[in-house]
């Protein structure tokens, strides 16, 4: 009982930190376009951040 209890636990930690991740990884993504944009390096870097709008 105990033990099945702590896999349940065990598995929604997993997926948790692993949605994080996946977040953590978006938000990056996202402000490296926007330095890029604020640099001007590139125009297609604009029309992608107003793509993930």
């Amino acid at each position: 009982m105990i033990y099945s209890i702590c896999e349940k636990n065990k598995d929604e930690s997993i997926k948790k930190l692993n949605d994080c991740k996946e977040n953590n990884q978006k938000i990056s993504s996202t402000l490296m376009l926007s330095l890029g944009a604020l640099e001007g390096e590139d125009e297609s870097v604009i029309s992608n951040l107003n793509k993930r709008g």
